[in-house]
């Protein structure tokens, strides 16, 4: 399985600073309202982070991640992290053993985990540039930050954040730009007695929507002629982008790869059967090469991998009373095309479905070896950017609907194409994909994903 995958959202390479000014705003300010009360503070926290590096070594890192939060915020709707940044530095002498390293150049992202007491965790991720080592001092990296999934309160109450530690995955390059083995992802500890908190954001009851045709209610009468956005407008950076956008990443340019692997399991409903089968424990090998796009700048990532998945045995009912199972095997017929596009992955597979060791109420089902379908099965994939983080923890799940083909090959003796196809074959069936934690190779020139043992025929059988 092959996938080109763009990590991350896209996110300006230029260092934002936050301006103590906005907070003290006041009436005095002739833009502002006489008697407006100021804007809220930025939050900051600083937090000092134990962490070991493959090249490096061990290191004591302060991580500053900071942002501007809401006062108020309704249930339901998302908590704003504005002007979100993080910062943090490699010290001197780690910057020193990465040049006697042969190292010249870092790139990459870092991140830190921002908890919430209302929903699940959000991660406020940065995307660095090749970035020169300086030839003395810290290597300082200040950051704008895109914060995925969104935090949405489900009822009222009092949002409170924490921050986590810092994330970082670091891909080193030589002074010729060739890589320099040794890029991993390194998740920090939190020194012990911090004080972690980040800020607080008072959550409302729930706006209700009046009807637009309501009296009082200000909104327009809905029109077919509301404006709508030009088909070249392209999307802010660091926003997810929605399917028709432009993309940010062109062709590879000199990129940097390295091997790592997914955990994954998957879960097919075929709709004629009104049955489900459940695939895996598998994993999905993969090379991730990154690069700068020369053009929009943005950092984009491909992904070139293999699916490793054992046959699966499902259990159905046919025709409502006639019991039958089958050894079911997924297998890739071509490359899966693929790009994750400022946090959204959008692409497809192409595989080949086998069934073996078929019995229809306990009976044999000579079916043969060569029963599958006549045509790959295609499966377009649109992942969600609450759903799916190629560096979350785990990287969440994908979804999506297909057809499944006709089948040929099926019967000794017989033929049983006829009856495959009209049991199995046709629209609605559903898939859905879910990943485990990203796991990075030591060697980072070789894949490193363990083998998977084909599942016993009669595992599991009655």
């Amino acid at each position: 399985m092959s996938a080109r995958v763009r990590t991350g959202a896209a996110i300006a390479a230029a260092v934002v600073s936050i301006s103590m000014a906005v907070a003290t705003a006041s009436s005095a300010d002739p833009t502002t309202s006489a008697g407006a009360p100021p804007p809220p503070a930025p939050s900051a926290r600083s937090l000092t982070n134990d962490c070991e590096f493959p090249l490096g070594g061990k290191q004591v890192i302060t991580a500053d991640f900071r942002a501007q939060l809401p006062d108020t915020v309704a249930a339901g709707q998302a908590v704003t992290f504005t002007d979100a940044a993080l910062k943090f530095a490699l010290p001197e002498a780690m910057v020193g053993a990465l040049r006697e390293g042969g190292v010249a150049t870092l790139e990459g992202s870092a991140a830190v985990g921002v908890l919430s007491t209302v929903s699940k965790k959000t991660t406020a991720m940065v995307e660095i540039p090749k970035t020169p080592l300086p030839d003395k001092g810290d290597l300082v990296l200040d950051l704008p930050a895109e914060l995925t999934p969104e935090v949405k309160p489900a009822k009222a109450g009092t949002a409170s954040f924490t921050v986590g530690p810092l994330e970082t995955l670091l891909l080193p390059r030589d002074a010729k730009g060739e890589p320099v083995p040794g890029a991993k992802k390194v998740t920090c500890t939190l020194a012990e007695g911090q004080d972690a908190a980040f800020g607080t954001v008072k959550v409302t009851p729930p706006v209700s929507a009046k009807p637009a045709d309501q009296p009082g209610s200000g909104a327009p009468a809905p029109s077919s002629r509301a404006p709508q956005p030009g088909p070249d407008k392209k999307p802010k950076k660091g926003k997810a982008r929605l399917q028709d956008d432009p993309p940010l990443c062109g062709d590879p340019v000199d990129p940097f790869g390295f091997w790592t692997y997914y955990p994954l399991n998957g879960h097919v409903d075929v709709k004629k059967l009104g049955s489900g089968i459940d695939f895996g424990p598998g994993y999905l090998s993969a090379q991730l090469n990154t690069w700068t796009d020369p053009n929009s700048g943005a950092l984009c990532n491909n992904l070139l991998g293999d699916l490793l998945w054992p046959p699966a045995h499902g259990k159905f009912i046919v025709f409502r009373f006639m019991p039958t199972e089958a050894d079911v095997t997924v297998t890739q017929t071509a490359p899966t095309q693929g790009l994750l596009d400022n946090g959204v992955f959008i692409g497809g597979a192409t595989t080949d479905m086998r069934m073996t060791n078929v019995t229809v109420n306990g009976t044999p089902l000579d079916a043969g070896p060569k029963c599958h379908t006549s045509q790959p099965v295609r499966i377009a994939l649109h992942s969600k950017p609450e759903e799916w983080n190629p560096f979350g923890s785990p990287a969440g799940f994908m979804e999506a609907d297909f057809d499944i083909p006709a089948f040929a090959g099926c019967g000794v003796g017989q033929d049983l194409n006829p009856l495959f196809t009209g049991l199995i074959s046709g629209p609605g069936n559903h898939i859905r994909l879910d990943f485990g934690d990203i796991v990075f190779c030591e060697d980072g020139s070789q894949p490193c994903a363990p083998p998977v043992a084909a599942k016993q025929a009669k595992k599991g059988r009655r």
